[in-house]
Formats: C-alpha cells, structure tokens, sequence
C-alpha cells in the first residue's frame, strides 16, 4: 500500500494589509491549531477548521518547562565536565577547582527554584479547576 505523501515543499507567499492580518490571527487564537500555517492551510483547501478553547495558561507552562529543560541540560553538561576534570586532577589542583564547582551547584540550585515555581503554579491551576 503506498503511503500518503506530506512532504510541502512548495511556498505559496501572500501579502495582506494590516486589518485582513489581524482578522486571521484572531481566527487563528479560536481554533486547536499550534500553527499559523495550519490554520491558514484548513481554510484555503476548505478544510474544517477545529474551535476550540486555547488555554494560554498551560502554553505559558510548557513554555517555561521547555525553558527549564534546556537549562536543565546545560548545567548537567557543565557539571559533568567539572566532575571529570576533578577526577582527572591531582589533590592540590582539585582545591583551585572548587570555586567553579561552588559556581555550577548554585546554578544547579537556582534551576530547581524555578523547576518549584513551575510546579507550584500548575498545582495552583489544577487546585482552581
């Protein structure tokens, strides 16, 4: 059975004034859809366009996770390094290095506050619903 293609590889480029912009992007914040292009493809192939209620609140949640994560990730890198770099050093070095491991655990620290705040904040919505 031969699979459906949904390679787009052609642009269809479109220029609107102000107003006709606008009145899109308000249709657009009524629907399911993650993507303005989405959107703008369902009506121009007459598509149903799904409404729905978009809740911004969990947009604003995932966001700051997403944000969390890569932050997250970066510091652990950064830590490992230090900790590889520890153990590839003397006893004297490893005492001129602990300064910038003082430095990447407080970062370490101030992550989790944030990773804290963020789960306080989506405890708090789930409480409200």
């Amino acid at each position: 059975m031969k699979e459906k293609n949904n390679n787009r590889n052609k642009w269809l480029h479109l220029r609107l004034n102000s107003k006709e912009y606008e009145q899109i992007k308000k249709g657009f914040a009524d629907t399911i859809h993650d993507k303005l292009s989405d959107y703008a493809r369902c009506l121009l192939l007459k598509k149903p366009v799904i409404a729905g209620y978009r809740d911004t609140t969990m947009q604003e949640i995932l966001a700051g996770l997403t944000a969390l994560k890569k932050d997250l990730h970066g510091v652990a890198v950064n830590y490992n390094q230090a900790v590889k770099k520890l153990n590839a050093l003397g006893n004297l070095e490893v005492i001129s290095y602990l300064p910038q491991l003082e430095k990447e655990h407080k970062k370490v620290l101030v992550t989790l506050q944030s990773v804290d705040a963020i789960i306080h904040k989506i405890t708090e919505k789930w409480l409200r619903s």
